[in-house]
């Protein structure tokens, strides 16, 4: 595609002017509420910060630290650098300093933009390490001229001597083949690497997201996900802020509840353990209620299983089941949305991961659309999405538009476009490797088309653990399965170059104690943690949901022993992913002796 992201958001500007374009929580002393900033507001910003950092020294093809939780300053800085012709590499805020030093000396950064002091903190030695000319701009806070530390409004203000005239040539200045982006991406093991995105490449995913996902101008977009990560990155920052939309944005997980109360929004994009989470916190309401209510909830959610159009497997639903389904929603299914503000939702953008087909049941029978998407950071984020009204579930839809996709013997996804990336910086031989002579990217993932050419993932090659039976297991599959029990809040599975799977688990406590409790057996609803996980009426219910989720399966994939775990996986400890996917050599690192000890 011949254009730049630039030239799409300055298009937008022209068309959408009076409109709002974000919102954030007011940063003013005793303030509540949000604040509101229309397209021209946002135009001038992008406008004073771009100046800025020209008076900065910072030329075309600059690298541009970005460490920022989601905030109207993060739009502003991200198309600032891009108007400037530099090259954003924004970070994820949760890294620690070790690996936010690494990212920005391999990027080779000039100069960084941090929040607030946390993240400061991080980058100081980053700083240090330079030739005593490395500068940090702060978003919050007056900065600290001595140290190299500028405000974000002292920059704005540095550019007033210069003419529109010099700010148009500078957003200008950048080619679609020019470099816009290097994204680190997350990555299971090791240090991450950096993959190099064009204005080609996301002015594609802009263009492709346009007809699959059709954004208006007015709606209203939650952005929760971290907008260092391509998926939101192009969702819930470049694709809006094209189409005249509003982004609303929640700066931590405690905000999300409150501000989609108030912002009643059209879209919202999560990652599929977000929307566990809403399936739980439901059906924990559920739970609460009379007994008659959960009987009426329970009698028109399985008309609804019978009558969803979007799910598989399912028989010709009756009349009657229809009828019920209306009226359950009517009754039932729609006070649930709007008590969660999503009265006005028409869709959940789902990506990142797979969803459950528990989950994705759950909300179609709700009345919440959600479309299931793939791609990768080095497909600038879409492959495929499902579209609205014609979703299929247990697909990730058709690829969007001028995205090719084949699949090689062995069943690899390759996919070929102007999507692909430019490489992987620095790294000639791994761009080799991931990259065909033909353009083609080899994915790592596997998969096959339906009869409806609807693409369908089943795992990633990398992960195929084989048995010392010779039997192969993709794990992803059999954990999403199992992952369906209440009783389970998170699970992983080995066996590679075992004779059998084993799984280590951590149950879901709450839903653990209040089935205890349901049992009579009160006191051990009173056990800490790690007591719960060690008692034997506990591992029986496991080991019973694990038997009844395995129908299906085949043996060599059913999970013959198991631990229980006391604590969850999380990002803080190195077990997840920012974007909440399990770091599998890790965990199977730390739970060595757990693991070992379930083949004695």
């Amino acid at each position: 595609m011949s254009t730049t992201v630039n030239i799409l958001f300055q298009q937008s500007l022209k068309k959408n002017s009076r409109l709002t374009a974000l919102m954030g929580k007011s940063r003013q002393d005793n303030a509540r509420g949000y604040e509101s900033i229309t397209y021209e507001r946002l135009g001038e910003m992008v406008c004073g910060f771009t100046l800025g950092l020209k008076k900065l020294g910072v030329k075309k093809g600059d690298t541009i630290g970005l460490i920022s939780e989601n905030r109207p300053e993060w739009a502003v800085a991200d198309l600032a650098v891009l108007h400037a012709g530099g090259v954003s590499v924004a970070l994820f805020p949760t890294l620690p300093a070790e690996q936010v030093v690494y990212s920005l000396d391999d990027s080779e950064a000039s100069l960084v933009i941090v929040s607030s002091e946390k993240q400061l903190n991080k980058v100081l030695k980053w700083q240090g390490g330079g030739d005593g000319k490395r500068l940090i701009i702060m978003m919050d806070g007056e900065g600290d001229d001595k140290h190299g530390v500028l405000s974000f409004a002292h920059v704005m203000s540095l550019g007033t001597d210069l003419s529109s005239a010099d700010f148009t040539a500078l957003w200008q200045s950048p080619r679609p083949d020019d470099m816009a982006a290097i994204i680190y991406t997350s990555g299971t093991t090791g240090n991450p690497m950096g993959v190099v995105l064009s204005h080609r490449n996301i002015a594609s995913s802009i263009s492709a997201g346009e007809d699959a996902v059709a954004f208006g101008p007015g709606h209203v977009m939650v952005s929760f996900l971290p907008l260092n990560h391509i998926f939101a990155r192009i969702v819930d920052h470049y694709m809006p802020l094209s189409f005249g939309a509003t982004v609303a944005y929640a700066g931590s997980s405690r905000e999300i509840r409150g501000l989609v109360l108030e912002m009643r929004p059209q879209y919202m994009t999560l990652v599929p353990r977000v929307l566990d989470m809403y399936r739980e916190g439901i059906l924990a309401e559920v739970e609460k209620a009379s007994s008659t209510k959960k009987r009426i909830f329970k009698m028109f959610f399985s008309a609804g299983l019978r009558s969803c159009p979007a799910l598989e497997g399912r028989s010709r639903p009756f009349f009657i089941s229809r009828l019920l389904w209306r009226l359950g929603d009517k009754q039932v299914f729609s006070k649930i949305r709007e008590s969660l503000g999503l009265g006005r939702l028409r869709f959940f953008i789902s990506g990142g991961a797979p969803l459950s087909a528990e989950t994705e049941r759950f909300f179609c029978v709700l009345g919440i659309n959600v479309l299931q998407g793939y791609g990768l950071t080095e497909t600038s984020a879409l492959v495929s999405v499902n579209r609205p009204g014609s979703a299929v579930a247990g697909t990730v839809g058709p690829p969007v538009r001028g995205v090719e996709v084949k699949f090689s013997k062995s069943g690899e996804i390759l996919v070929k476009g102007d999507n692909i990336m430019k490489g992987y910086w620095k790294r000639p031989s791994e761009t080799a490797s991931a990259v065909d002579s033909e353009g083609w990217l080899h994915t790592g993932d596997l998969g096959e088309m339906d009869e409806g050419g609807n693409l369908r993932i089943k795992g990633r090659s990398k992960e195929i653990m084989v048995l010392t039976t010779g039997k192969n297991v993709a794990p992803v599959p059999v954990e999403e399965r199992l992952g369906e029990s209440p009783f389970i809040s998170q699970i992983i599975i080995a066996g590679d170059n075992r004779n059998a799977v084993t799984a280590l688990i951590v149950p879901d406590f709450v839903r653990v104690r209040q089935w205890q409790q349901a049992k009579g057996k009160v006191q051990e609803a009173e056990l800490s943690d790690g007591e719960v996980a060690d008692n034997p009426n506990v591992k029986a219910l496991i080991r019973g949901e694990l038997k009844r989720l395995s129908v299906g399966l085949a043996d060599f994939e059913r999970v013959k022993r198991f631990a229980l775990l006391e604590r969850a996986f999380t990002v803080e400890s190195g077990e997840l992913t920012p974007t909440l996917k399990l770091r599998r050599k890790i965990i199977f690192t730390k739970y060595s002796q757990v693991l070992e000890s379930l083949y004695r």
